[in-house]
Protein backbone atom coordinates (compact mmCIF):
# COMPACT_ATOMS: atom_id res chain seq x y z
CA UNK A 1 0.00 0.00 0.00
CA UNK A 2 1.58 2.99 -1.16
CA UNK A 3 0.22 5.65 2.02
CA UNK A 4 1.78 2.49 4.38
CA UNK A 5 4.77 3.09 2.40
CA UNK A 6 5.17 7.00 2.45
CA UNK A 7 3.97 6.85 6.38
CA UNK A 8 0.63 8.50 6.02
CA UNK A 9 -1.05 9.28 8.81
CA UNK A 10 -3.80 11.65 9.82
CA UNK A 11 -7.36 12.70 9.64
CA UNK A 12 -9.78 12.32 6.83
CA UNK A 13 -12.66 14.67 7.01
CA UNK A 14 -15.67 13.60 4.85
CA UNK A 15 -19.06 15.13 4.27
CA UNK A 16 -22.37 13.13 3.07
CA UNK A 17 -26.55 13.12 3.25
CA UNK A 18 -28.45 10.32 5.11
CA UNK A 19 -31.72 10.25 2.89
CA UNK A 20 -34.75 9.66 4.28
CA UNK A 21 -34.65 6.02 3.95
CA UNK A 22 -31.53 5.83 5.33
CA UNK A 23 -29.43 5.34 2.75
CA UNK A 24 -26.01 7.69 2.43
CA UNK A 25 -25.18 10.09 -0.73
CA UNK A 26 -23.04 12.44 -2.07
CA UNK A 27 -20.15 11.35 -0.01
CA UNK A 28 -17.34 14.24 0.15
CA UNK A 29 -13.36 14.52 0.98
CA UNK A 30 -13.80 17.92 3.29
CA UNK A 31 -10.27 17.72 3.97
CA UNK A 32 -8.24 14.63 2.66
CA UNK A 33 -4.64 13.33 3.83
CA UNK A 34 -3.46 11.06 0.94
CA UNK A 35 -5.27 10.46 -2.01
CA UNK A 36 -5.69 6.12 -1.34
CA UNK A 37 -6.35 6.91 2.31
CA UNK A 38 -9.24 9.10 1.18
CA UNK A 39 -10.76 7.25 -1.19
CA UNK A 40 -10.79 4.21 1.50
CA UNK A 41 -12.62 6.39 3.85
CA UNK A 42 -15.07 7.34 0.98
CA UNK A 43 -15.36 3.80 0.52
CA UNK A 44 -16.34 2.36 3.69
CA UNK A 45 -18.89 5.54 4.31
CA UNK A 46 -20.64 4.41 1.06
CA UNK A 47 -21.05 1.40 1.58
CA UNK A 48 -22.33 1.31 5.36
CA UNK A 49 -25.53 0.62 5.90
CA UNK A 50 -28.55 0.81 8.34
CA UNK A 51 -28.04 4.78 9.07
CA UNK A 52 -31.30 5.84 10.84
CA UNK A 53 -32.31 9.25 8.88
CA UNK A 54 -33.37 12.92 11.01
CA UNK A 55 -36.73 13.80 11.67
CA UNK A 56 -38.46 16.81 11.48
CA UNK A 57 -41.93 16.94 12.72
CA UNK A 58 -42.21 13.39 12.85
CA UNK A 59 -40.84 12.70 9.21
CA UNK A 60 -38.30 10.98 8.50
CA UNK A 61 -35.60 14.21 5.96
CA UNK A 62 -32.45 14.02 4.82
CA UNK A 63 -29.51 15.19 7.17
CA UNK A 64 -26.22 16.59 5.96
CA UNK A 65 -23.07 14.68 8.40
CA UNK A 66 -19.37 15.80 8.64
CA UNK A 67 -17.36 13.08 10.05
CA UNK A 68 -13.72 12.66 10.71
CA UNK A 69 -11.67 9.41 9.96
CA UNK A 70 -8.19 8.71 11.52
CA UNK A 71 -5.53 6.48 10.04
CA UNK A 72 -2.33 5.81 11.43
CA UNK A 73 -0.53 2.98 9.65
CA UNK A 74 3.21 1.52 10.61
CA UNK A 75 5.11 -0.02 8.47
Amino acid sequence: MDAQRDSASGKVVLSFFVDADGTVDDVKVERGVYPSLDQEAVRVVQASRGWIPGKQRGVPVRVKYNIPISFNLHR
